[in-house]
């Protein structure tokens, strides 16, 4: 008779799961996606299939690997009830082939969808849900991730897919290999973009950069992880420019000094934050580099640069130049009234192996 009265009295003071309020259910559902919310708690009782089904409250699907039959039991218990309630989509291989069909014949049902990720799946799904997400009001965020870049049949076509997107704030684009090369050809009476965050996790040509900017005028963040270019590139071939840029971070491959800096009087006059990662000896002049932030670019409170050339410390004639007198030249009264320092290192086996970056608190930025 004691043990049960002692078991009781246990059963009484012991706190489970269970016994959580609705609300802070809510709030750790919040760092689950829906279908792991979905296998671990619907089939436990009544009280969660009800937590989870008449909720209002927004939902992410995210990337899971499960079969055909299990996604059918997904979609029908959960998906086909609550479209609405979907805020965030990954869509990748291989469900891709069941999600698409859904968002292709159900897009005016998304009422809440803020995010669309694509991760390497087919372009042509990609451009197909495009032009179905084209009505949306909710969406703001786009990635899409794929292996190629010539796996774009038409980049003129594929980009005016995003650039009618008219809600669209975020856009990252990520290729494993291939550079754009296209110029973009898209008529002048479409409206412009309303991209204010553009990622080109990919590499591209000055002249594609040039053609891209001219329809994105609200664009205020810009990050482009390999910008090409060569001795005949302009800045004249930026024209219609976006004049509120604030945060870019670049990596540059065959720009010199000068036609960077003839970008920069165009683009950069509102400038804040700049990453820059160079593979040319040109970019470790510190004479050059504060006449160019005096005068172009005059807000800038973030200069984080990472510089690396076999040859990082010598002349044009190939005579060695003291990597001591180039660190001084960083040290004068501009850059320690901004507090931006900078150090060197070199690598007797890692090519390029003279490096001039950032220290802190920007140190490694572009290392790892």
């Amino acid at each position: 008779m004691n043990r049960i009265k002692r078991q009781r009295i246990d059963d009484r003071t012991t706190t489970k799961f269970e016994h959580l309020s609705n609300d802070i259910m809510y709030e750790l559902f919040e760092y689950l996606d829906q279908y792991n919310i979905y296998e671990s708690f619907y089939p436990l009782n009544t009280r969660f299939q009800d937590l989870i089904c008449a909720s209002t409250l927004p939902f992410h699907i995210g990337r899971v690997s499960i079969s055909k039959p299990t996604f059918d039991r997904f979609y029908d218990d959960i998906i086909l009830k609550n479209m609405h309630r979907i805020s965030s989509l990954v869509l990748a291989e291989p469900l891709n082939i069941f999600y698409i069909p859904l968002l292709l014949q159900n897009t005016s049902k998304f009422a809440q969808l803020k995010s669309v990720i694509f991760f390497y799946i087919d372009l042509n799904y990609v451009k197909n849900t495009l032009n179905c997400l084209v009505f949306s009001r909710t969406l703001c965020s786009l990635t899409i991730q794929s292996t190629n870049v010539q796996c774009i049949t038409n980049t003129t076509e594929f980009y005016q897919s995003i650039f009618q997107l008219s809600t669209l704030k975020y856009f990252k684009l990520s290729f494993v290999s291939g550079v754009f090369t296209d110029l973009l050809r898209i008529s002048p009476d479409e409206e412009p973009s309303s991209i204010e965050h553009f990622v080109l996790n990919c590499h591209c040509t000055w002249q594609f950069l040039a053609a891209l900017l001219s329809y994105v005028p609200r664009l205020r963040r810009l990050f482009i992880h390999g910008l090409h270019g060569d001795a005949h590139n302009q800045a004249e071939e930026f024209f219609n420019v976006p004049n509120e840029l604030i945060r870019v971070s670049l990596c540059l491959f065959s720009i010199e000094f000068d036609q960077f800096s003839e970008l920069s009087t165009i683009l950069f006059s509102n400038l804040q934050v700049l990453h820059l990662s160079v593979y040319n000896r040109q970019y470790i002049n510190a004479i050059k580099w504060e006449q160019l932030i005096r005068s172009s670019m005059p807000y800038l409170r973030v200069f984080d640069i990472k510089c690396a050339d076999s040859t990082l410390f010598k002349d044009q004639n190939d005579n060695s130049i003291s990597c001591q007198s180039i660190m001084h030249d960083f040290k004068s009264s501009f850059w320690i009234e901004r507090q931006w320092f900078f150090t060197h290192r070199h690598h007797c086996e890692k090519k390029p192996n003279e490096i001039f970056y950032s220290a802190k608190p920007y140190k490694y930025l572009f290392l790892n």
